[in-house]
């Protein structure tokens, strides 16, 4: 016997707004209603069985093995870092349908009066820090979904460890809810706020004076701090970097890093890539992390 289909219906950012007609009719036929709590206070005359989606494992079995019409609703276009990928990497997509609705982000980039098709979009709800501040470094504007423990101040303050506050940034609170707020502040400003839980945060680059005296490579050797001027040369370090043909996206392993010069001019030309700078000599550490710093190395992880 065919299961039933499993519809997934996004929610406006105020409630059911935007929500097309067809949508509201399969939640009027739908016998079980699955959703966080502020999602299923949307429907109060839902006839229905409502369940609280809490535990994605429990939700999953469930919908595995009933016969049942079921609709879970999420937040805004489901796909986007929301419900729609775990559905659709656990089940058959032919037993999905998905109803998208006007994304968080969106509504945010639109209430600043900010243009969004040149952002990138990062989420560290559930995810570790580290990457998304690599991510954030490397671009030139970006909206951050945030969770309870990355919090605004936590990536604020890990932004300010690299030397990237070069930020106008947006803490955009409480979308749709009538607590809304929109602050605008810089990214040692956000350091010391206090968010509300439901939060999105856009960093849009101002300035890097850092960078801006630099080029990407060929950096002097005096600019870099080391110990007893063991470096490798600006020259070789040029001919190795064309000799490595780096490209946008590779993984690059400087073994024996000593002050960074290579890992710096190689994060330049990888901006979507990853250096790792490798260093066993303690007393080259220090130098190494000072000119990381300097020069907002991105993508480097030590």
């Amino acid at each position: 016997m065919p299961q039933q289909k499993i519809y997934l219906v996004g929610a406006g950012i105020v409630g059911w707004e935007g929500v097309g007609k067809k949508a509201l009719e399969v939640v009027g036929k739908a016998e079980v209603l699955i959703g966080h709590q502020r999602h299923l206070d949307i429907f109060p005359d839902f006839k229905g069985e409502k369940q609280v989606l809490d535990d994605l494992s429990l939700m999953l079995d469930f919908l595995r093995n009933t016969d049942k019409r079921v609709v879970v609703l999420g937040s805004g276009d489901p796909n986007f870092f929301g419900v729609g990928r775990f559905l659709l990497r656990n089940l058959p997509k032919e037993r999905i349908e998905i109803f998208p609705n006007v994304t968080s982000v969106q509504y945010a980039f639109a209430r600043i009066k900010e243009t969004w098709d040149d952002a990138i979009f990062v989420s560290v709800h559930g995810r570790g820090l580290k990457g998304a501040i690599d991510r954030i470094v490397s671009a030139e504007k970006v909206a951050v979904l945030t969770d309870e423990k990355n919090s605004p101040a936590v990536i604020a303050r890990e932004l300010l460890a690299r030397g990237a506050d070069g930020y106008e940034v947006w803490l955009c609170e409480n979308l749709g809810l009538p607590a809304e707020r929109f602050t605008r502040t810089d990214v040692k400003g956000l350091a010391e706020i206090v968010a509300a839980p439901l939060n999105i945060v856009i960093f849009i680059r101002t300035w890097e004076p850092q960078l801006t005296q630099y080029p990407v490579i060929g950096i002097e050797d005096e600019q870099f701090a080391t110990v007893k001027k063991l470096i490798t040369k600006q020259e070789v370090r040029a001919v190795t970097l064309a000799k490595l043909q780096l490209q946008d996206n590779l993984i690059l392993w400087d073994i024996g890093a000593g002050s960074g010069s290579v890992s710096i001019e190689a994060s330049n030309l990888l901006p979507n890539g990853k250096v790792f700078a490798l260093e066993k000599n303690p007393q080259y550490l220090p130098f190494l992390r000072d000119n990381l710093k300097k020069f907002v190395a991105r993508n480097v992880t030590l």
